[in-house]
């Protein structure tokens, strides 16, 4: 208990630090506009929201931004000078109703500039999301066993995950990539490691409602262990994946229903108006395929803005490949770290954003899944008298050992 008070003591003092740091003030992008006039669209109406948006922006940014975010390019103008065209462009926002809720209710319960309270919404998302990371090292740590008290130190190490530049950086935006993020670990957390279909479920659901596309990671947890064992022919374990299938089926089809429902712009429209050209009236067209080949090219070259963030998600991918290739590691952790880094490359597929903050949940997942096997290993090792680096390093010597 001592070692758990203490190594928590740390572990949420470094949160809140960054917290404090994160969450000082705003960072105002172009998408934190449209999201501020959603939240207000509920009460005045889509007119007087345009109006207040840009009013309320005015009051939070310095000159030299508010400049840029209004007169820098003929789209920023015409958005910022017509009512009509921005509300069209609010179609590719006003699905995410999950976040532009909570945006909406923070802006009423503190009666402050709604940008200033997106910063409310970025820190209840980033300690949400370092909640399912320590109830996830928790879980970890706890097959050391009362032996090993100290083994709690080891929950510090999962602070990497929580600390990465993009979930910290996430804290001022008003966006919904860390709400979704957070919402995602949890889910992914209760279906993973704890193997809680009915716990993961509403927080599946609930990172859809903050943004549609979370489907594409929440969907491919859920589905992987059917399609793998209808891959390999595991009739056993098809069957019992039918449930969690049939889930992520449903959590995909609350996706599209929202994106239904709330009259969305289709996919080719949102990707021809976001990396082909940024058209005032966006057509409802698709892009060609060397439009979308050129796209993709680019974003991949710019993918994480940084060498950081691309040792990050190559790390994350050798992890994967690591958890795989282990033959001690459980075939279902495999499966599903397998399945986070599918769904981050179909994601980037399909919409070729290279900001790290949409890969958040695919980071801390892996991680997660990576801390859990390292811990059980060498849990194993001390059980057996056996020295870790064997079981991490020489997996196949230390499995022949073990028999």
């Amino acid at each position: 208990m001592r070692h758990r008070a203490a190594a928590g003591l740390v572990f949420w003092g470094a949160v809140l630090a960054a917290t404090v740091i994160g969450g000082r003030k705003p960072e105002l992008n172009w998408d934190g506009i449209a999201y501020v006039a959603l939240a207000l669209e509920r009460d005045v109406g889509v007119q007087e929201a345009h109006r207040q948006s840009y009013a309320y922006l005015l009051e939070a940014a310095p000159a030299t931004r508010f400049e840029e975010l209004t007169a820098a390019t003929p789209y920023r103008r015409a958005m910022a000078e017509d009512p009509r065209a921005f509300a069209e462009t609010l179609r590719f926002y006003r699905m995410r109703q999950g976040y532009v809720g909570l945006l909406s209710g923070a802006h009423r319960l503190f009666g402050t500039n709604p940008f200033q309270a997106s910063t409310y919404v970025g820190i209840a998302s980033f300690v949400l999301l370092a909640a399912a990371v320590w109830a996830w090292s928790g879980r970890a740590v706890s097959v050391l066993g009362e032996s090993r008290p100290e083994g709690e130190w080891l929950r510090l190490a999962a602070l990497v995950l929580i600390l990465q530049p993009a979930a910290a950086g996430s804290i001022a935006l008003a966006t919904p990539d860390l709400l979704a993020g957070s919402l995602l670990v949890w889910g992914a957390y209760f279906w993973a490691a704890r193997g809680m279909l009915w716990a993961s479920l509403p927080f599946f659901g609930l990172a859809v409602l903050a943004r549609p596309d979370a489907l594409v990671l929440a969907s491919t947890l859920l589905c992987a262990p059917a399609l793998v064992a209808a891959a390999f022919r595991d009739r056993e374990e098809f069957v019992r994946s039918l449930l969690p299938f049939a889930g992520g089926i449903g959590v995909a089809a609350t996706g599209i229903f929202l994106a239904w429902h709330f009259e969305a712009h289709s996919w080719g429209t949102l990707f021809r108006h976001t990396f082909v050209e940024n058209a005032v009236f966006p057509e409802p067209r698709w892009p060609g395929l060397l439009e979308y080949v050129k796209a993709l090219g680019a974003a991949t070259v710019l993918v994480g803005y940084g060498l950081p963030a691309r040792i990050l998600f190559g790390l994350g991918a050798l992890a994967v490949v690591y958890l795989w290739l282990h033959p001690l590691v459980p075939q279902r952790r495999r499966v599903l770290a397998a399945a986070t880094l599918a769904a981050q490359v179909a994601f980037f597929l399909l919409f070729p954003l290279p900001a790290e903050r949409f890969f958040v949940a695919h980071v801390v997942v892996v991680g997660a899944l990576l801390f859990e096997s390292v811990v059980e290993l060498g849990a194993l090792s001390l059980e057996e008298g056996r020295p870790l680096h064997l079981a991490l390093l020489r997996p196949r010597l230390a499995a022949q050992s073990g028999r």
